[in-house]
């Protein structure tokens, strides 16, 4: 597996300078048709987002919102509006795009994404 270089504009990334140089990469150590050899795969942010809660107030429910009954309340509340910490969870995270090679190619290839990655930009390893 390998992690493409982290884009200029995460939100909407275009991978198509890495696909491509990706490619010629595996195409150059005779892998003829580089589509084959070369895939890639997109994880959805929704499927690491751990809590999505349904955004209109009315539509809420046991099902998709997490309420409480804040003290000295008579009805129950979505849990970020009391606790504005829990915020930062509910809120869409950027998809996260990975490629997978023949093991022959993954060091090179691991190489390449190093090289792309642009001057001050952190890699992902700086965010584990």
């Amino acid at each position: 597996m390998i992690d493409p270089p982290i884009p200029d504009d995460e939100l909407n990334p275009d991978y198509s300078e890495w696909d491509s140089a990706l490619h010629d990469l595996v195409k150059s150590r005779g892998f003829d048709d580089p589509d084959m050899y070369c895939l890639a795969d997109t994880l959805r942010g929704k499927y690491r987002q751990p809590y999505f809660p349904e955004k209109e107030r009315d539509e809420q429910s046991v099902k998709n919102a997490i309420r409480v009954l804040p003290s000295g309340g008579d009805k129950p509340v979505e849990i970020t509006q009391i606790l504005k910490r829990l915020r930062a969870v509910t809120q869409r995270t950027a998809d996260q795009r990975r490629y997978y090679v023949p093991k022959e190619v993954r060091f090179e290839a691991r190489k390449l994404a190093a090289s792309m990655i642009k001057p001050g930009a952190e890699s992902r390893t700086d965010r584990k």
